[in-house]
């Protein structure tokens, strides 16, 4: 068994020198930097969260048609895979959540570049917009160019990033009204993601993936196949792919100490074949998810943590 943990540079250096500085008063409006909007400059009510890595929008509509707006506009410009709506899985298995949903989509055309700068983007691609409700206010979120780029290894000026940066602000501003931010923000620290090894092909890995939620009992929402979507816009792409896997029973408790943790769940799991045909099963770590959200709940996170390894060890074939 070849396990390995990989903690990606960060590049908050890179940050601060498009941004001038971190902290300052030149925030966007909308931003999650400073936690004021143009709304909440004029109200005084809402107050976004501040999450690094994290773009916050505050949107001038109801909860219900944001999450339409938001759709629409993804599939103006590319595809929704999958719609995640985390409330009602909570109240599936008797728990309660307000209205939070997870819209994950985006176009090949905008994803390939990077994935074949890094097939580690593919955790983070394609983009996901987290909208929820709170004190009702109705907020949109979503992974800004410089945590997807850091995540992956990639200079914060690389043009592959350009596609995404600009596809993101165009479909926020369409889903919520207001100003796209346009700022480079501040990634914060980087998570940490293990690669396990896997002692079989990548098709078996992946069917292996797919047989240990089936028996873990978890539900996979979305399973997106970055090398055929790479064909689709005629590029060439690695065998990579990542498959999304969760438990509203162990999850919901992490959303209800802080919302936008939704915005990680349900887990991911990348499997992917490098350049020598060594196929690896690649996720996040739980814990640094988990302290990016500000969620400390050891016990929860740990329980998560530990199904994501026994996940990877099926997969590979290291159970």
């Amino acid at each position: 068994m070849l396990l390995r943990t990989r903690a990606t540079s960060l590049l908050v250096a890179g940050a601060m020198l498009l941004t001038g500085c971190s902290g300052g008063s030149d925030e966007p409006s909308g931003s999650s930097g400073s936690g004021e909007t143009e709304a909440g400059a004029t109200t005084g009510e809402p107050d976004p969260p501040e999450v690094p890595g994290m773009i916050v929008l505050v949107s001038d509509a109801d909860f219900a048609d944001t999450v339409d707006r938001l759709e629409g506009a993804i599939g103006d410009i590319g595809t929704v895979t999958a719609t995640v709506d985390h409330a009602d899985a909570a109240e599936g298995v008797g728990l309660d959540l307000d209205p939070t949903v997870l819209v994950i989509g985006s176009g090949a055309d905008a994803a390939t570049p990077i994935l074949q700068q890094a097939q580690a983007a593919g955790l983070d691609l394609p983009q996901k917009y987290l909208v929820w409700e709170e004190d009702g206010v109705v907020y949109l979120g979503y992974n800004s160019v410089e945590w997807i780029a850091q995540q992956a290894g990639i200079g914060l000026r690389a043009s592959s990033l350009d596609a995404v940066r600009f596809g993101s602000e165009a479909i926020a501003s369409a889903a919520t009204g207001a100003d796209p931010v346009r700022d480079a923000q501040d990634p914060g620290d980087a998570v940490d993601e293990t690669s396990v090894e896997s002692d079989t092909g990548f098709d078996e890995t992946v069917e292996r993936l797919q047989a240990a939620f089936e028996d873990a009992g978890l539900r996979s929402p979305a399973t997106v196949d970055h090398a055929a979507g790479a064909r689709t816009v005629g590029a060439q792409l690695r065998s990579t792919t990542v498959t999304f896997a969760g438990d509203p029973e162990t999850g919901t408790p992490l959303m209800q100490q802080q919302r936008t943790m939704a915005l990680d769940l349900p887990l991911r799991f990348l499997v992917s074949e490098d350049a020598d045909g060594t196929v690896s099963v690649t996720y996040p770590d739980m814990a640094g998810l988990a302290a990016r959200h500000g969620v400390d709940d050891a016990d929860a996170v740990a329980a998560v943590a530990e199904g994501q390894e026994r996940l990877a060890a099926a997969a590979t074939g290291n159970g």
